[in-house]
């Protein structure tokens, strides 16, 4: 097979649906952001709205502290991609270099 799969920890707030209407086939569409799930911050780089140009997916290690993410920066000019993992402190950059960005700037390296 081919695709994604997330699945949602014990305590995520889920979005439920239901195929054809159907009470008896229930199908997570997506997971909640709330008071005890908070948005990601990618690298601790800050909260939004400064931080409007970084999206992607970032995990937490099971019953842990540490985390992997894949990090996409939009900001104009300095359009830039990150897959890291915490355990290691290992990271691979592409795009536009700059120290980890804080509060919507950053430093080209």
């Amino acid at each position: 097979g081919w695709g994604h799969q997330f699945i949602p920890r014990i305590g995520q707030e889920v979005l439920v649906d239901f195929i054809e209407g159907d009470i008896d086939r229930p199908v997570i569409t997506g997971v909640l952001y709330n008071g005890s799930h908070a948005t990601p911050d990618f690298s601790g780089a800050g909260a939004l709205p400064a931080n409007k140009t970084l999206s992607g997916i970032k995990s937490k290690e099971h019953q842990g502290g540490q985390y992997n993410e894949l990090l996409f920066d939009d900001t104009p000019g300095e359009v830039r991609a990150k897959l890291s993992s915490e355990p290691g402190k290992t990271q691979l950059n592409q795009g536009f270099l700059t120290q980890p960005r804080s509060n919507g700037k950053a430093e080209p390296r």
